[in-house]
């Protein structure tokens, strides 16, 4: 897992090409007006689902991790709080859904606080929990960024 400032975005760029796509997007007008759904970037290796909604108490939101994509969330305003502990300390709760790259998991991890401008880089390896409110629910315009890691 990575946590760091959308400024420093040029550091991660040589993780791979369609990283520096992914990258790109964020640092672009785009990410700031497209509409929420799903946005291609490249083809499947790389998109972006932009969500516009409510942090959520930690109760309601659930552990997940993906095999074929690693997600980049960036928080563009507002604050969530996201949780993450690798996959292997987990429990998994759902068998893996191919079709939509997710498993479903119960653990504990840690917890924190993605402010504005800030964005996460989580692999396969590791679980993450989105959609937390900080203090109380809120309003958070938030892309992910899902970058093809899977070789294919």
């Amino acid at each position: 897992m990575i946590f760091d400032s959308l400024e420093n975005a040029s550091l991660y760029r040589n993780l791979s090409p369609d990283f520096a796509l992914g990258f790109e997007y964020l640092l672009s007008d785009r990410a700031r007006t497209d509409p929420p759904g799903k946005h291609e970037i490249a083809g499947n290796r790389v998109y972006a689902d932009v969500h516009v909604e409510s942090t959520r108490p930690i109760e309601k939101c659930r552990w997940e991790a993906h095999r074929k994509y690693a997600d980049i969330q960036c928080v563009l305003s507002g604050c969530e709080r996201m949780g993450v502990a690798p996959i292997k300390s987990m429990k998994p709760t759902t068998e893996y859904d191919d079709r939509r790259d997710v498993t479903f998991f119960d653990g504990d991890g840690n917890i924190i606080a993605v402010q504005e401008g800030m964005f996460t880089l989580f692999m396969p390896h590791d679980a993450h929990l989105p959609g937390i409110m900080n203090g109380q629910p809120g309003p958070v315009r938030k892309v992910v960024v899902k970058v093809r890691v899977d070789g294919k």
